[in-house]
Protein backbone atom coordinates (compact mmCIF):
# COMPACT_ATOMS: atom_id res chain seq x y z
CA UNK A 1 0.00 0.00 0.00
CA UNK A 2 1.32 3.45 -0.91
CA UNK A 3 1.48 6.50 1.28
CA UNK A 4 -1.89 7.86 2.36
CA UNK A 5 -1.96 11.44 3.61
CA UNK A 6 -3.57 11.79 7.01
CA UNK A 7 -4.40 14.67 9.29
CA UNK A 8 -1.38 15.59 11.35
CA UNK A 9 -1.63 16.51 14.99
CA UNK A 10 1.96 17.77 15.21
CA UNK A 11 2.12 21.54 14.84
CA UNK A 12 4.92 23.43 13.13
CA UNK A 13 5.60 25.29 16.36
CA UNK A 14 5.95 21.98 18.25
CA UNK A 15 8.44 20.77 15.62
CA UNK A 16 10.54 23.96 15.92
CA UNK A 17 10.36 23.84 19.71
CA UNK A 18 11.55 20.23 19.73
CA UNK A 19 14.59 20.79 17.49
CA UNK A 20 15.74 24.29 18.52
CA UNK A 21 17.74 23.16 21.57
CA UNK A 22 19.20 20.21 19.65
CA UNK A 23 20.40 21.66 16.32
CA UNK A 24 22.71 24.62 15.69
CA UNK A 25 21.51 27.41 13.40
CA UNK A 26 24.89 27.06 11.69
CA UNK A 27 23.75 23.68 10.37
CA UNK A 28 20.58 24.91 8.68
CA UNK A 29 19.28 27.54 6.28
CA UNK A 30 17.39 29.74 8.74
CA UNK A 31 17.57 31.14 12.26
CA UNK A 32 15.45 29.50 14.95
CA UNK A 33 13.47 32.72 15.37
CA UNK A 34 12.23 32.21 11.77
CA UNK A 35 11.88 28.42 11.96
CA UNK A 36 8.08 28.32 11.61
CA UNK A 37 8.13 30.55 8.51
CA UNK A 38 11.44 29.88 6.69
CA UNK A 39 12.65 26.64 5.10
CA UNK A 40 15.17 24.86 7.28
CA UNK A 41 17.30 24.00 4.26
CA UNK A 42 17.22 26.90 1.77
CA UNK A 43 16.06 29.70 4.11
CA UNK A 44 13.22 30.89 1.86
CA UNK A 45 9.87 31.98 3.30
CA UNK A 46 7.55 30.20 0.85
CA UNK A 47 4.34 31.96 -0.19
CA UNK A 48 2.35 28.78 0.47
CA UNK A 49 3.96 28.15 3.85
CA UNK A 50 6.24 25.39 5.07
CA UNK A 51 5.52 21.70 4.77
CA UNK A 52 6.03 19.11 7.48
CA UNK A 53 8.59 16.69 6.06
CA UNK A 54 9.00 13.30 7.70
CA UNK A 55 12.54 12.46 8.69
CA UNK A 56 11.67 8.76 8.57
CA UNK A 57 8.89 8.31 5.98
CA UNK A 58 5.36 7.62 7.22
CA UNK A 59 4.63 4.90 4.66
CA UNK A 60 5.34 1.21 5.14
CA UNK A 61 7.78 -0.33 5.84
CA UNK A 62 9.15 2.73 7.69
CA UNK A 63 6.05 3.88 9.61
CA UNK A 64 7.68 7.09 10.82
CA UNK A 65 5.72 8.56 13.73
CA UNK A 66 3.62 11.73 13.77
CA UNK A 67 5.61 13.51 16.46
CA UNK A 68 7.96 16.52 16.46
CA UNK A 69 11.10 14.38 16.53
CA UNK A 70 10.23 12.93 13.11
CA UNK A 71 9.68 16.20 11.20
CA UNK A 72 11.62 19.08 9.72
CA UNK A 73 9.98 22.12 8.11
CA UNK A 74 10.77 22.61 4.42
CA UNK A 75 9.48 24.53 1.42
CA UNK A 76 7.83 22.36 -1.23
CA UNK A 77 10.94 22.28 -3.44
CA UNK A 78 13.26 21.17 -0.65
CA UNK A 79 10.62 18.68 0.55
CA UNK A 80 10.65 17.03 -2.90
CA UNK A 81 14.47 16.90 -2.81
CA UNK A 82 14.68 15.56 0.77
CA UNK A 83 15.98 12.05 1.47
CA UNK A 84 13.40 9.30 2.01
CA UNK A 85 15.33 6.76 4.02
CA UNK A 86 15.16 4.64 7.16
CA UNK A 87 18.10 6.32 8.93
CA UNK A 88 17.02 9.56 10.66
CA UNK A 89 20.57 10.97 10.71
CA UNK A 90 20.56 11.23 6.90
CA UNK A 91 18.01 14.10 6.89
CA UNK A 92 20.05 16.29 9.23
CA UNK A 93 23.29 15.48 7.41
CA UNK A 94 21.61 16.42 4.10
CA UNK A 95 20.37 19.75 5.51
CA UNK A 96 23.78 20.48 7.04
CA UNK A 97 25.68 19.54 3.87
CA UNK A 98 23.43 21.38 1.41
CA UNK A 99 21.92 24.45 3.08
CA UNK A 100 24.91 26.62 2.29
CA UNK A 101 24.45 26.09 -1.47
CA UNK A 102 21.43 28.37 -1.48
CA UNK A 103 21.62 32.13 -1.67
CA UNK A 104 18.29 33.74 -0.83
CA UNK A 105 16.50 30.73 -2.27
CA UNK A 106 18.54 30.46 -5.48
CA UNK A 107 20.15 27.07 -5.83
CA UNK A 108 23.83 26.95 -6.71
CA UNK A 109 24.47 24.01 -9.07
CA UNK A 110 28.11 23.76 -8.04
CA UNK A 111 27.15 21.43 -5.20
CA UNK A 112 25.59 18.55 -7.05
CA UNK A 113 27.93 17.11 -9.68
CA UNK A 114 26.22 13.84 -10.48
CA UNK A 115 22.79 13.10 -11.83
CA UNK A 116 20.56 10.26 -10.72
CA UNK A 117 21.44 8.39 -13.92
CA UNK A 118 25.14 8.62 -13.06
CA UNK A 119 24.43 7.10 -9.65
CA UNK A 120 22.54 4.15 -11.14
CA UNK A 121 25.33 3.62 -13.68
CA UNK A 122 27.90 3.53 -10.86
CA UNK A 123 25.82 1.05 -8.88
CA UNK A 124 25.44 -1.16 -11.95
CA UNK A 125 29.17 -0.97 -12.64
CA UNK A 126 29.95 -1.81 -8.99
CA UNK A 127 27.66 -4.84 -9.12
CA UNK A 128 29.34 -6.05 -12.31
CA UNK A 129 32.80 -5.63 -10.78
CA UNK A 130 31.68 -7.56 -7.70
CA UNK A 131 30.27 -10.34 -9.87
CA UNK A 132 26.70 -9.68 -8.72
CA UNK A 133 24.22 -11.05 -11.26
CA UNK A 134 20.82 -12.74 -11.53
CA UNK A 135 19.23 -13.55 -8.18
CA UNK A 136 21.81 -11.41 -6.40
CA UNK A 137 20.40 -8.36 -8.19
CA UNK A 138 16.98 -9.19 -6.74
CA UNK A 139 18.50 -9.34 -3.26
CA UNK A 140 20.26 -6.00 -3.74
CA UNK A 141 17.09 -4.42 -5.08
CA UNK A 142 15.24 -5.65 -1.97
CA UNK A 143 17.97 -4.20 0.29
CA UNK A 144 17.73 -0.87 -1.54
CA UNK A 145 13.92 -0.83 -1.22
CA UNK A 146 14.09 -1.77 2.46
CA UNK A 147 15.93 1.45 3.29
CA UNK A 148 14.50 3.98 0.80
CA UNK A 149 11.20 5.43 -0.36
CA UNK A 150 9.71 8.34 -2.28
CA UNK A 151 7.45 11.29 -1.52
CA UNK A 152 3.94 10.42 -2.69
CA UNK A 153 5.00 8.91 -6.01
CA UNK A 154 7.85 11.29 -6.89
CA UNK A 155 10.93 9.75 -8.45
CA UNK A 156 13.88 8.84 -6.25
CA UNK A 157 16.02 11.85 -5.49
CA UNK A 158 19.79 11.92 -5.31
CA UNK A 159 20.24 11.85 -1.50
CA UNK A 160 17.91 8.86 -1.33
CA UNK A 161 19.79 7.10 -4.12
CA UNK A 162 23.10 7.72 -2.36
CA UNK A 163 21.81 6.29 0.91
CA UNK A 164 20.32 3.24 -0.83
CA UNK A 165 23.56 2.65 -2.71
CA UNK A 166 25.49 2.87 0.55
CA UNK A 167 23.29 0.13 2.04
CA UNK A 168 23.75 -2.06 -1.06
CA UNK A 169 27.53 -1.54 -1.02
CA UNK A 170 27.64 -2.41 2.69
CA UNK A 171 25.81 -5.63 1.86
CA UNK A 172 28.22 -6.48 -0.97
CA UNK A 173 31.23 -5.74 1.25
CA UNK A 174 29.88 -7.94 4.05
CA UNK A 175 29.22 -10.88 1.71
Amino acid sequence: MGYVATARSTTKQAIADHWSPLVSELDMGCDWEDAVTDCWRCGVEPSRGLERCHIVPAQEPFNGPDDPSNYVLLCSRCHREAPNVSDPSVMWQWIKDTHRYYDNGSYSPTWWFETQRDLWDKLSEGCQQAGVTGADEDTLTAIFAQHTGTHAGDSLNTPTLRFGMTKVIEHIAAA
